[in-house]
């Protein structure tokens, strides 16, 4: 410690932690040998805990976030709830790091403390919140760009997934089940999927579009089916468009009972 003289008393400074023993002495302006001293001890303690303060903070889950203390002493910290929020105190480096477990709201609290030195405690709250949503799958080709139905096709893109979703094909549903095990002329990946345009397709332009195992659907794709048209049944055909069966006949040929009875002769007359 040391002392500075002043009119009213002795001003003390603690320079370092310690015990010093301090001695006044009084002596009186005019009246020779006329003093008075006293001696008294001067213990200097470490200065007492101090934590900065830290604001609320906000996390995904899954996201963690290291955070910087002021303390000088030794510190540890805990979460209200760990399912929401797990902590972990770094003392060398004066660090916490919180890590976002499940959306809800979690208090951490940092207790620093120190034998002969006292403690102080901050509290704030992390805040977590679910993912965000990744971006849906797109479609950039399909290859190749002209194809009939029931004939091998590959649509490139980005996003799918590495588990099988679905397929829309021109309104037909190509399920996951058809990108499992060996089913040739499918295939499923992250960025393209082999199939077969579906049997049942009709000639002409179709949209196409991805959906993932998520449920995620990409924007619809046109690609262009080609070939003859295929039959109707006669629940779909239009009379007026002449497109119906023609029940009496087969293959272009005469009813078999009708040419039978032409071809039998004319009764005889009798002479």
């Amino acid at each position: 410690a040391t002392l500075v003289n002043n009119d009213t008393g002795v001003e003390i400074t603690g320079e370092s932690a310690g015990t010093a023993k301090v001695t006044v002495t009084v002596t009186h302006a005019t009246i020779a040998n006329l003093s008075a001293e006293t001696t008294f001890d001067v213990t200097v303690v470490e200065p007492p805990c101090d934590l900065s303060s830290i604001d609320d903070q906000t996390l995904s889950e899954g996201d963690s976030r290291t955070l910087s203390l002021t303390v000088n002493c030794s510190f540890s910290s805990e979460s209200s709830d760990t399912a929401v929020v797990t902590v972990s105190d770094d003392n060398s480096a004066d660090t916490v790091t919180i890590t976002g477990k499940s959306a809800g709201t979690a208090t951490v609290t940092v207790t620093a403390s120190e034998t002969g030195r006292g403690s102080v405690t901050k509290s704030f709250d992390v805040t977590v919140s679910e993912p965000p949503s990744p971006d849906p799958p797109a479609i950039s080709s399909i290859s190749p760009a002209l194809r009939k139905a029931d004939e091998p096709v590959t649509i490139y893109g980005s996003r799918f997934g590495s588990t099988a979703g679905s397929v829309s094909f021109g309104g037909h549903n190509v399920g996951s089940h058809n990108f499992t095990g060996s089913n040739p002329g499918y295939s499923w990946s992250n960025t393209s999927i082999g199939l077969l345009i579906p049997s049942s397709s009709q000639p002409g332009t179709v949209s196409v579009t991805v959906t993932t195992s998520a449920g995620q659907t990409s924007d619809p794709y046109s690609y262009t089916i080609t070939g003859d048209p295929l039959p109707r049944s006669e629940d779909e055909c239009d009379d007026e468009e002449g497109d119906c069966p023609d029940e009496t006949k087969d293959n272009g040929k005469e009813d078999p009972e009708e040419e039978e009875e032409e071809s039998e002769d004319p009764p005889g007359d009798g002479g």
